[in-house]
């Protein structure tokens, strides 16, 4: 039954909530969190406007690259449920979900999207596409299974994570991308 659902009835939720409904998984447990007073260093790694892929590739010190853990597209909109790993340690660096609203994108940034191994940020940056971040809100998160497995954490332990929901919007305002980003210990 949820396993049926498509991108068409992802409007209204976020993306990491579409997955987990899709999933027939319980709902992760968050609590939000001020941005001002989240602990080092993810509120360096959280709280701001930018892509999260150049900040984590900065404090990694190494490119990443996109692992996609399950996605749905249409002609216009593309969402993943995703890990970000570094390109030589292989260690993720962010568990998450996304919308992408393709239509903006110019043909070869869109294939790029639709290939799925590079990161949207990353895109953005190499075709220049000019947007801006806008950070909705911010949590702890209760690490479960599913976080653990994609972040490769131990599964008998128990993990504060802490992450953000994000938008990307164009220069215009349009909305770019939906985005729950979640950050490993």
């Amino acid at each position: 039954m949820p396993d049926n659902l498509t991108i068409s009835d992802a409007k209204g939720i976020d993306p990491l909530t579409f997955f987990y409904k899709r999933a027939d998984l319980p709902p992760i447990i968050t609590e939000p969190v001020v941005g001002e007073e989240m602990p080092e260093p993810y509120k360096t790694l959280l709280v701001h406007d930018h892509d999260m892929t150049p900040t984590l590739e900065a404090h990694h010190g190494e490119n990443m690259y996109l692992f996609v853990l399950d996605q749905d597209r249409d002609n216009t909109t593309c969402a993943r449920q995703v890990v970000l790993l570094g390109e030589n340690s292989e260690r993720p660096a962010e568990f998450g979900a996304i919308y992408i609203n393709m239509e903006p994108l110019p043909g070869p940034a869109r294939a790029l999207v639709a290939r799925g191994h590079k990161p949207l940020g990353r895109i953005l940056a190499e075709y220049e596409i000019p947007h801006k971040g806008a950070p909705k809100s911010y949590c702890k998160v209760q690490a479960d299974e599913t976080i653990k497995e994609a972040l490769q954490l131990e599964l008998d332990q128990e993990y504060t994570l802490y992450g953000r929901r994000n938008q990307l919007l164009m220069e215009n305002g349009a909305l770019l991308a939906e985005v729950v980003e979640i950050l490993p210990p």
